[in-house]
């Protein structure tokens, strides 16, 4: 009996580094501050901004999510089919690894696992206020069937997160996904035995150097992409993409004009 066939079996990309960290604390946990904490330490991590840059990756993690939490057919991502994602990088932080966070931690066991962690109100609110205005903006929706290769990979991928987190809910059911991953990674760390932090970036530096074995770098633990800054970068990408749009729909509208211009001269 063959396995059903999946997308990910056509990526040829291979793992180019060791993977050396986990971080798989939820969007909204300092993620964006901790991948630029990452990188001044040395390291090349992977965050859902890789996949601005390369938004066709994130077809594999949508059928990663509908395979893992949606019955769909085909076998569960392992190493093979992470390594193909996050070939390039050596940590990992924020969505879309951070709906993984068992099976990373099965795929790569030499890795070391962080938690990134903010008190759940505040988690919540910063959710309201940024990722999930976003999933709710008519113009989104819109933009979606306008702008498939873009903006309509965004969507699915952001509509399989919160079926997955909270059945789309944004009241309680969302502080009670929240803190069910949090179990989860807590569970799986201690089963599997791993190197564990569980870590706020308010906190600064010390632990997570400590924790790394990496000396402490001058200057302060970074501050990044609060939620006024996140809400106007997603304002600022959607606005860019209907202006793509209306671009690729003007030309040929444009050119039409033209040849029926010229056409009319020419009677």
């Amino acid at each position: 009996m063959t396995s059903q066939p999946r997308l990910i079996d056509r990526e040829t990309s291979a793992r180019t580094k060791p993977m050396r960290l986990l971080v798989l604390g939820l969007c909204r946990t300092g993620t964006s501050s901790m991948c630029a904490a990452l990188e001044q330490l040395g390291y090349t991590p992977h965050h859902m901004r890789s996949c601005m840059k390369n938004p066709q990756s994130l077809r594999y993690w949508s059928e990663a999510a509908r395979i893992r939490y949606f019955d769909a057919p085909g076998a569960p991502y392992g190493r093979d089919e992470f390594d193909k994602l996050l070939g390039e990088h050596d940590a990992v932080t924020d969505c879309p690894s951070a709906l993984f966070p068992t099976d990373l931690m099965r795929a790569y066991p030499e890795a070391k696992v962080i938690l990134t962690l903010r008190p759940p109100h505040k988690w919540h609110a910063s959710m309201l206020a940024t990722i999930w205005e976003a999933y709710t903006w008519r113009s989104m929706h819109i933009l979606a069937y306008l702008d498939p290769a873009f903006a309509g990979i965004n969507a699915v991928f952001m509509d399989l997160f919160f079926r997955q987190l909270c059945n789309r809910d944004p009241g309680q059911a969302m502080v009670d996904g929240y803190e069910k991953h949090n179990e989860e990674v807590r569970k799986a760390a201690k089963e599997l035995g791993r190197e564990f932090l569980e870590y706020d970036v308010v906190q600064g530096w010390g632990p997570l150097v400590e924790f790394l074995e990496i000396e402490k770098p001058e200057g302060e633990f970074p501050n990044v992409n609060d939620s006024k800054h996140f809400i106007g970068t997603l304002r600022m990408m959607r606005n860019f993409r209907i202006m793509v749009v209306l671009g690729k729909a003007l030309v040929p509208a444009a050119v039409a004009g033209l040849a029926w211009w010229w056409l009319y001269k020419r009677r």
